[in-house]
């Protein structure tokens, strides 16, 4: 019966390498009816469903595979890169190596080793992983792919752009790597990143993940000839994961943006939050208690009675404010200058603090009250001196990240000379900009309209609460409204506040080149603009929960949530 068996099998296998994955599966299952051991069949059913987006199912297939011939590298590679896609990262790393031990020098096994690293944090390994693939195999457009990811998670862009540059000469239809290198360029501010993105789109048309950064560049209009493949994956919305369907939604919203039809982006936008805020993990008692327990602890006399212990440095520059608030335009303005450096959202401070709560046996913020002047300032030193290393010869380095508000008091005890800026906005349309935003951090409270009004309350108090406690020079606060009525006095007050001299340059802020990797990545590349001030809302009954929450008042009814196969088409 093999001849049958391999028929049937190779068949399937020419299905499969032409992405007619349902034929394929089909025919493996087929032959798994005549052969119910065949642990390789088993495998190319998981490798199928994984290249479906379907990581929960291939590692059951895999992993019965693997019950049978748990000795074939090519098992334990491909089960890794399903728990990359499922995110279990320290699953993917055991499992890789593995692979590496059954087979050393196999290439596939030390990218995905160096994947599994990077998203562990590992830098060095993955680092060394991704090096040690190219050189088994020199053409090795994987390799030199995720080596680029790596280099870009470590700031080092323009080695990347050259990573994903190479991967695309060892492999002109490697889309992700023509993907990659769009996202590089995007941080870059470059003009190639879109056409790269375009081409990632023409290898894999149907790709939403590449949709959704395109998207960010690309503005949609009546004719456009984007909509075609976009409608295909509208229709499929069923099929997809619940991440894929969340990205469509958010690629939707942007459509109908685009085309003028912000009702119908708003109900994409509502449908998008509401999956998203399904799959993500958020405590919202216990994050407004922490906000409150804060204020309770860092009062004007705690914060007299432990000034000045702290490491004196001035080089830290904090801007701290709500996620869409205004933040980046306020560093790219200020990096515009040449004695400042952006180094954007950092979480140097905050990994710091939890080190030295583990070291006392105390969380934050109670831990506050007991901590020593060696130990403020060893804090702030270990700060300072991870900032020098990010300098490039700037006398200041800003620290962007809006996670720092609940640490200002902190901050100030640790840097007694840092300047602390707070940028403020109207808080409708700060939550609104979040709410239409798929965040790919940890924002976990942006996908709830009444959960995100709470937050932003919460945080605009936080804010008046640093002011009342710390009235002294080293803090300024900013509005966002001010800077786009009057970028020049707003600019020079930014620049005159760390006591340097006026630059014309940062009026320019847009045509500054640096990377930035937030959200906002496509607006700081423009010039000041108005549209964003009193941008448009959705009536007030569709807006009730967040501007119940935003005034204090009690819950109110949820909007109600278009399901996948009940969504408009549209031009969409």
């Amino acid at each position: 019966m093999m001849p049958i068996r391999d028929e049937i099998v190779g068949r399937a296998v020419r299905q499969h390498q032409l992405g007619q994955m349902t034929d394929a599966l089909v025919g493996y299952k087929r032959a798994l009816t005549l052969y119910p051991s065949d642990a390789s069949v088993m495998h190319l059913v998981g490798v199928a469903h994984c290249q479906a987006d379907k990581p929960d199912l291939a590692l059951q297939w895999i992993g019965r595979a693997l019950l049978i011939a748990d000795q074939v590298a090519e098992f334990h590679n491909n089960i890794a890169l399903a728990w990359i896609e499922c995110e279990m990262f320290v699953k993917a790393r055991d499992a890789v190596l593995s692979a590496a031990v059954l087979t050393p020098g196999y290439a596939d096994a030390l990218v995905n080793l160096s994947a599994a690293c990077r998203e562990l944090g590992l830098g060095a390994e993955a680092d060394r992983s991704a090096r040690r693939a190219i050189q088994c195999r020199p053409d090795s457009a994987a390799g030199f792919n995720t080596l680029g990811l790596n280099l870009r998670q470590c700031g080092r862009h323009e080695d990347a752009v050259m990573m994903f540059r190479r991967a695309v000469s060892c492999d002109p239809a490697y889309a992700k790597a023509q993907h990659n290198l769009g996202l590089v360029l995007m941080d870059l501010g470059r003009d190639e990143a879109k056409p790269a993105f375009v081409r990632s789109l023409r290898l894999t048309p149907l790709q939403v993940q590449y949709f959704r950064n395109f998207s960010v560049l690309h503005r949609f209009v009546g004719q456009d000839v984007w909509l075609g493949p976009l409608r295909v994956l509208q229709d499929r919305m069923a099929e997809m994961n619940s991440r894929q369907q969340i990205d469509m939604h958010f690629i939707l919203a942007k459509v109908h943006e685009d085309l003028g039809d912000p009702a119908l982006s708003f109900r994409q936008l509502v449908a998008g939050n509401a999956l998203k805020r399904k799959i993500v993990d958020y405590d919202e008692s216990a994050t407004l208690a922490m906000f409150t327990e804060i204020e309770r602890y860092f009062t004007r006399q705690l914060l007299v009675d432990k000034g000045g212990r702290g490491d004196p440095s001035e080089m830290p520059v904090f801007i701290v404010g709500m996620p869409r608030s205004g933040t980046s335009l306020v560093e790219q303005i200020m990096a515009s200058h040449s004695k400042i450096f952006g180094a954007g959202e950092l979480d140097v401070f905050g990994k710091s603090l939890d080190a030295l709560a583990d070291q006392v046996g105390a969380g934050f913020p109670a831990l506050v009250a007991g901590l020593t002047s060696t130990q403020l300032y060893e804090l702030g030193h270990l700060y300072a001196d991870a900032l020098h290393a990010k300098s490039r010869g700037a006398r200041f380095v800003i620290d962007k990240m809006p996670g720092n508000l609940p640490f200002v008091g902190m901050i100030r005890l640790a840097l007694p000379n840092a300047r602390i800026i707070m940028v403020e906005r109207d808080p409708i349309d700060t939550c609104l900009s979040c709410f239409s935003k798929h965040f790919i951090g940890s924002l976990s409270y942006t996908y709830d309209l009444a959960e995100l009004g709470r937050y932003a309350r919460a945080y605009a108090r936080l804010q008046q609460h640093w002011r009342r406690v710390l009235s002294d020079d080293r803090l300024l606060t900013v509005r966002y409204e001010d800077i786009v009525l009057d970028l020049e006095g707003q600019s020079r007050r930014l620049i005159a506040f760390c006591g340097l001299p006026w630059e014309a340059e940062c009026l320019n802020f847009y045509k500054t080149e640096r990377a930035v990797r937030t959200a906002s990545v496509a607006q700081v590349r423009q010039p000041i603009y108005r549209s964003s001030i009193g941008r448009w809302r959705p009536e007030e009954r569709l807006l009730a929960p967040l501007l119940n929450a935003l005034r204090g008042e009690g819950p109110s009814e949820s909007v109600p949530v278009p399901t996948a196969a009940a969504t408009e088409h549209g031009q969409g």
